[in-house]
């Protein structure tokens, strides 16, 4: 979507938490006896994981994207490559 880096991977790093939605989720599964009670206590498990952990990656995202530039430059490359701006036209 031609975004730079930091931006895709903030972006990334939100929405990799599983949320608080997951608990409804669950409840309404095992109400409907569609999700075991095994599926139920892992997927609980995931969420307060998620949960917990999302802030701290969200944190590092200046340290991750670093690491990215250094240990994946193709990929890094590729994506600067992308996102740069589009030539202005003078309107015609």
């Amino acid at each position: 979507m031609r975004y730079p880096l930091r931006v895709a991977l903030s972006v990334a790093l939100i929405l990799s938490q599983i949320g608080e939605f997951s608990f409804i989720l669950a409840t309404v599964g095992a109400d409907m006896d569609i999700l075991p009670a095994n599926a139920q206590n892992i997927l609980v498990a995931a969420a307060i994981i998620s949960i917990t952990l999302n802030p701290l990656l969200y944190r590092a995202g200046g340290k991750i994207e670093r690491w990215l530039d250094r240990c994946m430059p193709g990929l890094t490359n590729c994506i600067h490559a992308r996102c740069a701006p589009i030539p202005a036209t003078n309107g015609r």
